[in-house]
């Protein structure tokens, strides 16, 4: 593993493969099931993708990329916190923690992690990383599709110390992200926090998204996303200070995926600041 063509991605780490689908609404169009069935040797061969498989060979990879930072989607043919990740073998959180302890041994990398099992995610982190720093190499994300989906998942995921991204695709419905973007004590956006520098004055900081990626559904029946949608959110993360990354978009007959078919003020590809470099194959295009 390793190789990815995900565009934000430098490398992709897969110690888990497949999801059992809970909270999914895209299950018949999952990216992830899809690409493994064409690539069954990422998973357990004549397993089905609803049984997830845990990988130990592959644990090992992030102490190979030593010559430079890397951004590293972990876990992204799977849901690591799956609830059959997360009891595997009557072991509450053991598997995941030999993951974690992985990439605690690799800080020099950024980890993109990835969930729709937050509670999952956040009753793990609760168990075994409450009292250990936080870890700012570790992005603590949830994939929205909807707006049901950010009001019920983004809540929970702020509760977990950390950066916070999202994934939004597919992108099934505009989602407003306004109250996300905004410290709920004093309103203050990312763009207020760096401009004033008195965001310690308040005296309940609350926490706000620090990335979000965007991207419409692909694959046959997919529904549309109108670029409408596209540059409303684009706008909202504009006004904030919200980095934002538009990976894909629906050009009504066809799925574009590559920016220099984009409309000129969707060509948006936007890294936090975080980053220490981006993906090779964008470096031109983001300057």
């Amino acid at each position: 593993m390793g190789r990815t063509r995900i565009p934000y991605l430098t490398k992709g780490w897969n110690p888990v493969s497949g999801c059992s689908g809970n909270g999914c609404k895209v299950k018949k169009q999952c990216w992830a099931k899809t690409f493994l069935t064409r690539f069954p040797e990422a998973h357990e061969r004549n397993s089905p993708f609803n049984k997830p498989a845990f990988h130990p060979r592959r644990l090992k990879e992030p102490y190979k990329w030593k010559s430079k930072p890397e951004v590293i989607g972990v876990c992204f043919i799977g849901d690591l916190f799956d609830k059959d990740v997360v009891w595997w073998g009557n072991h509450y959180g053991e598997r995941i923690m030999e993951i974690f302890d992985v990439m605690m041994n690799n800080p020099q990398h950024e980890y993109l992690i990835l969930t729709k099992q937050v509670l999952n995610m956040k009753e793990w982190f609760e168990e075994y990383l409450m009292y250990d720093p936080v870890h700012s190499n570790f992005w603590w994300g949830v994939s929205v599709t909807d707006q049901d989906d950010a009001d019920r998942l983004i809540p929970e995921l702020f509760e977990i110390p950390g950066k916070h991204w999202i994934s939004q695709e597919p992108t099934l419905e505009y989602v407003d992200y306004e109250k996300y973007m905004r410290c709920q004590s004093c309103g203050y956006s990312r763009r207020d926090m760096a401009n004033q520098g008195d965001h310690y004055l308040c005296d309940h900081p609350t926490p706000v998204l620090d990335w979000l990626v965007i991207g419409c559904e692909s694959g046959p029946g997919r529904r549309p996303m109108p670029l409408e949608s596209a540059r409303k959110t684009l706008r909202q993360a504009q006004d904030t200070g919200t980095p934002i990354f538009i990976k894909q978009l629906d050009m009504g007959k066809h799925m574009e995926k590559n920016p220099e078919n984009f409309p000129p003020d969707l060509r948006v590809l936007q890294f936090p600041y975080e980053f220490q470099m981006v993906p090779p194959i964008l470096k031109e295009k983001t300057g």
